[in-house]
């Protein structure tokens, strides 16, 4: 990811600032030319996803969504837990 955002900057597409509520973090900014290139870029990711679930009924593609955003949450750091019961 690190490397991703770095040629990303390079590219003119970002810039990052320093987080007023946490130095040690950078905020990520979209910058006039990536603006540019958003509505073609989401047009591509929609594209992309439809063949990705190309044969899946909605329920499917809910429940595949679903699972995705709970590992997604699952790996942020500022994002509460839970407490897991040991078995």
């Amino acid at each position: 990811m690190a490397n991703t955002l770095t040629r990303m900057q390079r590219d003119v597409l970002i810039d990052r600032v320093p987080d007023p509520a946490d130095g040690r973090r950078a905020l990520v900014m979209l910058t006039p030319a990536s603006r540019q290139l958003q509505d073609q870029l989401i047009g591509a990711a929609r594209d992309v996803n439809t063949v990705a679930t190309r044969g899946l009924d909605p329920a499917e593609i809910n429940a595949f969504l679903t699972a995705l955003a709970t590992a997604i949450d699952n790996l942020d750091p500022t994002h509460e837990h839970p407490k897991e019961e040991k078995t």
